[in-house]
């Protein structure tokens, strides 16, 4: 986990760092004021790692009133969730379920979840549970 991340000089654990909380929306309320979690978060999900990129789908889902982007949200979640990142797929199953920042599609939603749920990610498997089981 030592090693530099190319072209920003950001080590696997200072991602980790940046990225493992992204579902509670902790960073943000870190008191960073300069945004360093938020540029660094970018950074990372523009290079490819899918928890950076669900980061980024929820900064989007929770920004200010004014600078929430539900189209945007819905991208970064697909990206991170087409890499088999279970809350990304869970994320996108929910915004395809409500019809947030793209057409609301329940056959869709429901194949996301079960992707989630494939990979024991728990919210999903509540979802799709038979209520026989």
């Amino acid at each position: 986990l030592g090693t530099k991340t190319a072209a920003f000089g950001l080590s696997e654990l200072d991602l980790l760092v940046a990225t493992a909380t992204a579902s509670t929306g902790a960073l943000p309320a870190c008191g960073d004021p300069s945004g360093e979690s938020r540029k660094w978060g970018l950074a990372a999900a523009e290079q490819g790692y899918p928890l950076a990129q669900n980061y980024v789908g929820w900064r989007y889902i929770q920004g200010p009133p004014k600078g929430q982007d539900y189209g945007k949200a819905a991208q970064w979640f697909r990206r991170a969730a087409e890499q088999g990142d279970p809350e990304a797929q869970y994320n996108l199953g929910v915004v395809y379920s409500r019809g947030i920042g793209l057409e609301q599609s329940s056959t869709q939603a429901m194949a996301w979840f079960g992707k989630a749920a494939e990979q024991g990610y728990a919210p999903a498997l509540a979802l799709t549970k038979k209520p026989s089981e």
